[in-house]
């Protein structure tokens, strides 16, 4: 009986929307996330259906919500939703993500437009909440993939 070829390793990229189930949240359950730093472990931004009632409150976190339309998507989101840019999640491992896509078809939606990536890339930028350290580093892998 012949060996089984490995299976190659995910090859997560800046921009690249998920599907993952999401664990930690108030609401556990499935949850889109955009990848900003491919790094292990990958920092992700999580994509909410609607804007947190807090944050339109207050202007220097609604600014750092950045909308995604899903007509403009091609079909990455099934409806419209925002990208929240004010907090960094690296609560998956690359495994973690490739142990989930394994398991269910379907967790790898596709990538943002560049127009889209450049509005979370201004967003990120003008959040006060993340350290200077993680957004810097963010930005680094931002600007690398844009240029």
């Amino acid at each position: 009986m012949a060996a089984t070829p490995p299976r190659p390793s995910l090859n997560l990229r800046v921009g690249m929307v998920l599907y993952l189930y999401a664990d930690f949240t108030y609401d556990p359950k499935p949850k889109y996330f955009l990848v900003v730093d491919p790094s292990d472990p990958p920092r992700l931004l999580m994509i909410n259906t609607n804007l947190i009632p807090a944050y339109e409150r207050r202007p220097e976190l609604r600014d750092c919500q950045v909308p995604l339309r899903a007509r403009d998507c091609r079909g990455l989101i099934e409806h419209d939703c925002w990208i929240d840019c004010t907090a960094v999640f690296d609560y998956f491992s690359v495994v973690d993500i490739e142990s989930q896509i394994a398991r269910r078809e379907g967790q790898i939606k596709g990538h943002l437009i560049r127009e889209s990536l450049i509005a979370v890339r201004e967003a990120l930028d003008e959040d006060v909440r993340i350290s200077q350290l993680e957004k810097g580093r963010i930005l680094e892998q931002l600007d690398s993939f844009l240029d």
